[in-house]
């Protein structure tokens, strides 16, 4: 596990630290609350208990592992990102009056029941028919039960599962590109 910290003194966990992070990938992708871990299917010759699979994913959260884990496969994968174009989503950014206070320029197209655009309306059609880019990647996000039922009460823990989601999918997304050349 190159990129989470490991014991460097004192107690040595007596598990696997791959099964612990299968442990945290299965509820990450169920949602089981964490008393629920089927521990005894995830873990071959040591069975750790809930508790100590929950004690890592903690220890992890706290010290940021999770960022760190996914800032450096960015970064030593950022050949492959096409950042020619970027998006957000307007249900997580709050924008007053729609944006135009920040300088926003939304690419939404125009209501024909609404009348005629304003001559002065940008709208660029070949982007808007991208915008499915967006709504793939929230479904993508939503099929992790951890984010979408969001059981757990600390920022640390959110962030945590939302880095380690976005891991996933990142690498499954380069395994994938990496499968057809």
């Amino acid at each position: 596990m190159p990129y989470l910290s490991v014991a460097k003194r004192g107690y040595v966990s007596q598990g696997s630290l791959i099964e612990v992070v299968n442990a945290i990938l299965h509820k990450l992708k169920s949602g089981c609350q964490w008393h629920q871990l089927p521990v005894e299917h995830l873990f071959g010759d040591v069975v750790l208990s809930w508790n100590a699979v929950y004690h890592h994913f903690r220890k992890w959260c706290r010290l940021g592992e999770w960022q760190s884990m996914f800032a450096a496969l960015v970064r030593k994968y950022k050949d492959r990102l096409d950042m020619s174009v970027t998006h957000i989503d307007g249900s997580h950014t709050p924008a007053l009056k729609g944006g135009e206070s920040h300088e926003i320029i939304a690419n939404v197209c125009p209501n024909p029941r609404n009348g005629e655009p304003a001559e002065d309306y940008l709208f660029d059609d070949e982007l808007y028919k991208e915008r499915f880019v967006i709504v793939r990647t929230n479904a993508w996000m939503d099929g992790f039960r951890s984010i979408l039922t969001r059981f757990d009460t600390t920022v640390s823990s959110w962030k945590g599962w939302n880095y380690l989601a976005f891991a996933v999918v990142f690498l499954k997304k380069i395994h994938k590109s990496q499968k057809f050349k």
